[in-house]
């Protein structure tokens, strides 16, 4: 079953809900979004910066498909693969365990996070700023 909030202002703004093995697409006043999960639900909305992924909820597992977008996680006890490239990773939830194919920039606000990640889209090691506690950032193979 697919559920799908759409909320317009100024004909640029829009979040859509997308759950498990489902696919989103669309296309509003020009701006077009797309999201694809496997197994967790996730808020897709375009901001001044560009399209952006959000994961707001808690004890979820699943793999999201970044395909270039930014992630929001603020959820609590989620574990989440992010498959592909994600620019910027900001995590202000608590106790997730976040895996990342490749990722340029982490910001966590969140405490007791687990984060792994692949490789740096930046090369050498993503840039990371962590103002939370107990957080673990790990380079893994």
């Amino acid at each position: 079953m697919t559920t799908i909030r759409i909320l317009c202002a100024i004909s640029v703004a829009f979040s859509a809900t997308v759950h498990a093995e489902d696919q989103i697409r669309s296309d509003l006043g020009g701006v077009a979004a797309q999201a694809d999960a496997d197994g967790i639900s996730v808020q897709t909305e375009v901001r001044d910066d560009g399209p952006w992924l959000s994961i707001e909820n808690r004890g979820e597992t699943g793999v999201v498909h970044c395909r270039g977008r930014n992630v929001s996680i603020s959820g609590k006890r989620n574990s989440v693969r992010l498959s592909g490239e994600c620019p910027y990773v900001e995590v202000s939830g608590d106790k997730n365990e976040i895996r990342m194919e490749a990722v340029g920039e982490i910001s966590i606000s969140g405490d007791d996070n687990r984060l792994f990640w692949q490789r740096s889209t930046l090369g050498g090691q993503p840039q990371v700023g962590d103002d939370g506690e107990g957080n673990q950032i790990t380079q893994v193979d």
